[in-house]
């Protein structure tokens, strides 16, 4: 009879975590439909948190590393999480100099194949997943890329390459500060 309880048991919590996940499925493509970035993330990981870890592993409060992926589906290699995750961290406090605006990743970590076909530079930062192109919700291109300029002046990210493109910023670790882009001048 115990061993009939049991089973029982372990049936109710397995049904209820997957009525919880359903839920949670539910509520973040809610959240995507809405287009609150600070709500999906939430819920994102509270997704994660139910299905340990199979839904997308998190950086930082508000990046996965999902979103470094390169585009062509591969994965970020695992020698190079620990970059994407110090990138994520940067891009954590200029999006809390942004007032919290959310941050998207238009290219994280690429593959020679890829970095070829999207027309990257020879030993791009994002073969080795140092590296973001980013856009930030409501904030123009130009008060972004001088916003990560004056963080790294300030010593509060870190020193790396920073260019001005029509529709992105592109930024990198690479410990050195480097500046490219159309832009005129730009008040820091």
């Amino acid at each position: 009879m115990k061993k009939n309880l049991d089973f029982k048991i372990k049936i109710k919590n397995k049904m209820s975590k997957r009525i919880k996940i359903i839920l949670v499925v539910v509520v973040l493509l809610i959240f995507i439909i809405m287009n609150d970035d600070n709500l999906k993330n939430k819920a994102l990981s509270s997704l994660e948190n139910l299905t340990g870890g199979i839904i997308g592993q998190s950086l930082t409060p508000n990046f996965r590393l999902s979103e470094f992926d390169c585009k062509d589906g591969t994965k970020v290699p695992e020698i190079y999480i620990p970059n994407a995750k110090k990138v994520a961290e940067q891009l954590e406090i200029i999006r809390a100099e942004l007032g919290g605006v959310p941050i998207r990743i238009n290219s994280g970590y690429r593959t020679e194949n890829h970095n070829i076909l999207v027309g990257g530079v020879t030993g791009s930062y994002h073969l080795r997943a140092m590296a973001a192109d980013i856009v930030a919700s409501g904030v123009p291109v130009n008060i972004l890329y001088a916003t990560i300029i004056r963080l790294m002046l300030q010593g509060k990210i870190i020193k790396g390459g920073v260019g001005l493109y029509d529709n992105f910023v592109h930024y990198d670790i690479r410990g050195i500060m480097v500046q490219w882009g159309k832009f005129n001048k730009i008040d820091i």
